[in-house]
């Protein structure tokens, strides 16, 4: 029968087929995986088509097209890292191809990458220099270095050269963007709107490109233009959250409040949906409707999720609302009871970490650390659990494990700012400040140039003297965020100290184009500042006197009037205009406070002490008030009767940080040392973070403790003031390494030490030691003679060490004691008298 013989057939027809694909080379598999992704893509199945690709890789890892492809789709789908590696083995491949180059160069560009930006232009312009292409990105090259130098010419030159490259090469999109570049940074950057437009043309989908051109829609106060535009930029990228916020945020500028939460509802969806656009919404109801309204919003999704983790994750929002709103046992308590017997699960551990937080904000680290640690027990990587442990042993001064445990969260959270931010406090809390620098870099380049993360970065920079980088750094976060008044208000401050008056004036007229108080008083205050930088203080007291009018009298203006006028030498003046404020408002306490701080200020000690008096009757533990009349008190010495202002001032106001640290300098004038440091220790508790109280707490306990504990303890909480350029820090620290044997690495700090504060006796006094130690006695004898003449008639018991020394020295005895043993004569070696004593003039941060 024929079904008989089929299956016999079948077989050797089987074995045959399958013989014949074996016999298939990689060559022909990858081709037929090519054919098949070339034919979804024509179909429109983009998915489908990647994995395609990808099986192309495995058998022809060279093929050009597949991963030419491949990475065009990644760019296409935003994932720009993912493409540029793929770019980076085709140009391992082809190392000389310049359109390669050239797509590489600019992707580098457009993230800031500028080591790899340079590298890859260099290459470009080393195959085929006078290509118009690589002349662009030449000038681009040029232009940053020109930003950085604040070349302000050069950069202009530059931007004109881009122009006449782009009449004749219209699509130099590189070109193109120095010129926005430049007309953003002028005086009417609304002059580059027309320029962006054009760039679209050529790059619909660069993201980055329509964020500008909405921003300056915005800027030029186009409502309509700017609707059109943000409602494209949602179309295209429905997902994107700062797309989705700026739609929320142009609804509410226009005043479609109920449009926003409209907008907002639609894309939370169901209430039993995904947790964060329901989450979105509630801040939004929170910002327009205060906490009652997100409250609600809360109940109600609690009510409609029950035990759910996302009902879980709603009561968690509402208990981290009622911490906020002061009612901290209550939030705790509501957290505490709904992780009774839940299961480990991404929620628990989330609630877990945000009781931590409330715990820790409250003061009990023990149980916030529990929470946190039970947390990496149920998920070791669990990266917000590992940042709050980096978070505490920061505080705990061990940088060092918490530089381990933030690593390991970096590992799995590369893109997260905030880990990068925390390493590098953990860095400079072990006094690495190179690498602390670093790693806000770092922080700046995963935050996208964020405005916090960039202000920080470029902070570090200018205390480190770098200036032209720190303005680099804020040039590209304004980009991001042209309108943020922090970064420009730190611009306007380089300019001013740099005497740049052109920038300083371009800042100030952005200031007022942009309608917010916050804005509009960074203006006043630039404006003034400019004038008076320039010298012309009649302008400046003048625009002043006009904003007190305006602002009916607030203290702030009639503050900054005072203070140009004192600037110019006019004290007789500003008594004078203060007085005729006061006698239209007799009673104004802040008026009040100033007129003392004036006298106090002009050396009129009687009236001043009588205004601070009465003032202080009034308003008991008024931090102002007591520190001023302190200090008038302190000048006259009056010390007795200054330290009796300062007592009922805590007892009125005991967690009064400031009135504590002044506290804490007249426990040690007065010999009471312990208490000095134990109130030292409570501040330094409080927040570890305060550079000046570490300074003060490590002075103390190596100063007048002598057992190897404090000393190494000391040395721990000083290891960060290592690299300040500062005379109080240079020799806190540099008189505890020689405390414990580092001689000749003492000298270094404390020889800049007393350079930089020439008039401290204990800083000379400090460096003598040092020198002595080194059989430097001829070093020595003059820095015991100058801190003898400054001390004058000062109990201080290193002075009496100071004279046996001096003494001995012209003597020709020589010295006595191993080098890292306490001076002879001093308590167990000496603190520093600037940072320890906050009432002495000239002491640094007097905030505390």
């Amino acid at each position: 029968m024929p079904a008989t013989f089929r299956p016999v057939l079948t077989v050797p027809l089987l074995v045959a087929t399958l013989l014949v694909s074996g016999c298939k080379t990689d060559e022909e598999r990858a081709a037929g995986f090519l054919q098949s992704a070339n034919e979804l893509l024509a179909a429109g199945d983009t998915d489908r088509a990647m994995i395609e690709l990808r099986n192309v890789f495995r058998y022809d890892g060279t093929n050009r097209e597949a991963r030419e492809t491949y990475a065009r789709l990644l760019t296409e789908r935003g994932e720009i890292a993912d493409a540029y590696s793929q770019y980076l083995r085709l140009i391992e491949q082809n190392p000389n191809d310049l359109d390669l180059r050239l797509r590489v160069a600019e992707m580098a560009l457009k993230s800031g990458n500028w080591d790899e930006f340079q590298r890859h232009t260099a290459a470009a312009e080393g195959i085929e220099p006078r290509n118009p292409a690589v002349r662009a990105l030449v000038l681009a090259r040029d232009y940053r270095e020109a930003v950085q130098r604040r070349d302000a010419a050069k950069r202009s030159s530059i931007a004109d050269s881009a122009r006449v490259m782009l009449a004749s090469f219209p699509d130099l999109q590189v070109a193109r963007r120095i010129v926005i570049d430049e007309t953003l940074a002028g005086p009417r950057p609304l002059d580059a709107l027309p320029e962006v437009e054009e760039a679209l043309t050529r790059e619909p989908a660069a993201y980055e490109l329509n964020l500008l051109k909405f921003r300056l829609q915005v800027q030029a106060g186009d409502l309509e233009a700017s609707g059109a535009q943000i409602r494209a930029m949602y179309e295209r990228w429905p997902e994107n959250a700062q797309v989705r916020g700026l739609m929320v945020a142009w609804l509410r500028e226009t005043g479609d409040t109920a449009g926003a939460e409209a907008f907002l509802r639609r894309i939370a969806g169901p209430d039993d949906g995904a947790v964060d656009g329901h989450l979105m919404l509630v801040q939004f109801l929170r910002q327009t409707g205060g906490d009652a309204a997100a409250l609600a919003e809360l109940d109600r999704l609690i009510a409609a999720n029950g035990a759910t983790e996302a009902g879980r994750t709603y009561v968690s929002t509402r208990a981290g609302m009622v911490f906020d709103q002061g009612d901290r046992d209550g939030a705790i308590a509501q957290l505490q009871s709904t992780l009774e017997g839940a299961e480990p699960s991404q929620v628990t551990d989330r609630t877990r970490v945000m009781l931590a937080r409330m715990l820790l904000a409250t003061g009990d680290r023990v149980g916030a650390r529990a929470q946190v640690e039970q947390v990496l027990g149920h998920d070791s990587g669990q990266i917000d659990a590992l940042k709050l442990r980096g978070r505490m042993l920061i505080d705990e001064d061990k940088p060092g494990d918490a530089i381990i445990s933030l690593r390991q969260a970096q590992g799995q959270a590369a893109g997260d700012p905030e880990i990068p931010t925390l390493l590098a406090e953990a860095h400079f809390r072990a006094g690495d400040a190179e690498l602390g620098g670093q790693m806000l870099a770092q922080a700046v380049s995963a935050s996208g140039n964020a405005a916090a993360e960039s202000l920080r970065y470029a902070s570090y920079l200018l205390q480190d003297g770098r200036t032209n980088a720190a303005s680099g750094v804020l040039a590209q976060a304004r980009r991001v965020t042209p309108d943020d008044v922090r970064l420009i208000g730190l611009q306007a401050n380089i300019a001013l100290q740099a005497s740049d008056w052109t920038t300083a004036a371009q800042l100030l007229e952005q200031l007022r184009r942009i309608d917010t108080p916050q804005a509009q008083d960074t203006a006043r205050r630039l404006q003034a500042a400019l004038l008076t930088g320039q010298n012309r203080f009649d302008e400046s007291i003048d625009f002043l006197r006009g904003l007190v009018t305006q602002n009916d009298n607030s203290a702030q203006s009639v503050a900054q009037v005072l203070q140009a006028q004192i600037q110019a030498g006019r004290t007789d003046e500003a008594r004078s205009y203060l007085d005729g404020l006061l006698a239209d408002k007799p009673d104004d306490r802040d008026l009040r406070l100033l007129s003392g701080t004036l006298d106090a200020l002009r050396g009129e000690n009687e009236a001043a002490e009588r205004a601070l008096r009465k003032l202080n009757d009034e308003t008991p533990g008024n931090e102002q008030v007591i520190r001023i009349l302190f200090g008038v008190l302190q000048s006259q010495g009056r010390a007795d009767e200054a330290a009796e202002v300062l007592a009922a001032g805590l007892a009125a106001n005991p967690t009064s940080r400031r009135l504590r640290w002044i506290q804490a300098g007249e426990f040690e004038r007065t010999g009471k040392i312990e208490e000095a440091i134990g109130l030292y220790e409570q501040l330094y508790a409080e927040n570890s973070d305060d550079v000046v109280i570490a300074n003060n707490l490590a002075s103390m306990i190596t100063g007048y403790r002598d057992d190897p504990e404090s000393l190494e303890r000391g040395y721990t909480i000083a290891r960060r003031l290592r690299t300040l350029n500062h005379p109080a820090y240079q020799d806190t620290y540099g008189w505890i390494i020689y405390r414990r044997g580092d001689v000749r690495g003492a000298l270094t700090y404390l020889e800049a030490a007393a350079r930089g504060r020439s008039n401290d006796p204990l800083i000379q006094y400090h460096l003598a030691v040092v020198y002595d130690a080194l059989k430097r006695p001829a070093d020595a004898a003059p820095h015991l003679r100058r801190a003898l003449e400054i001390a004058g008639d000062s109990a201080l018991p290193q002075m009496e060490a100071a004279r046996e020394m001096l003494a001995r020295i012209e003597s020709g005895t020589p010295p006595a004691g191993a080098p890292d043993a306490a001076p002879a004569g001093a308590p167990d070696g000496a603190p520093a008298a600037a940072p320890t004593d906050p009432a002495r003039p000239g002491t640094e941060a007097t905030d505390g």
